[in-house]
């Protein structure tokens, strides 16, 4: 092998190494985001966490200072889940929660929010939407699932859900992150006050 050609062959070996290794690197990066995109989701039904929920809803919230559109949040909670595990047990408990997980992703457009809140709740966030629009939104959920219930493994699940409303018109001088989880407590303590008159109701925190 001529003496000229060793310096070439060792630069591509060393091209291909380093090739190789940002390969190998930029692999490790997507496997990285991968683990912590399902961290921040609900590995089964794919929806958002409460974390990111939070971190969304102000981003959300800081666009629509900027085109000065309202902001609707509902806290959706399903109607006593104990008595539903004592009934069906908790792996039935588990089906049930991703049935209307799917109904509720079926119910809201492409560009709102919608997450895992806690165990049986669930929250929505409705771009450009005031109280009005979420309380159309929170009503036809609410008269659906008692006029239709939920499907699990092929057999209709009567049930029912409450729901806690609250929204505004966000100000571009505000923290959008700090009206972020004031606005989810909101709508939890709409949702608290359901309680009082029973279940499948909705409620507002004005």
């Amino acid at each position: 092998m001529s003496s000229t050609l060793l310096p070439v062959l060792s630069g591509l070996v060393l091209l291909v190494a380093a090739a190789l290794l940002t390969g190998m690197a930029w692999e490790r990066c997507r496997s990285r985001g991968r683990e912590a995109a399902l961290a921040w989701r609900d590995p089964r039904s794919g929806l958002y966490g409460r974390a990111l929920l939070l971190e969304l809803l102000g981003r959300q919230l800081a666009l629509a200072a900027r085109l000065r559109h309202p902001v609707a949040v509902l806290m959706v909670e399903l109607d006593e889940p104990g008595h539903l595990a004592r009934q069906h047990g908790r792996a039935y408990l588990g089906e049930l929660q991703q049935a209307l997980a799917q109904r509720l992703a079926e119910r809201v457009r492409g560009y709102d929010l919608l997450g895992h809140w806690g165990d049986f709740g669930f929250l929505i966030a409705l771009s450009d939407s005031d109280v009005g629009g979420a309380l159309v939104l929170a009503q036809d959920l609410r008269d659906g699932l008692l006029q239709r219930g939920l499907e699990i493994g092929g057999q209709t699940q009567a049930t029912s859900v409450s729901v806690g409303v609250h929204a505004r018109h966000p100000d571009r001088h505000e923290n959008c992150d700090e009206l972020a989880r004031a606005m989810a407590t909101a709508a939890q303590r709409a949702l608290d006050a359901t309680r009082f008159d029973g279940p499948g109701r909705v409620e507002i925190e004005p």
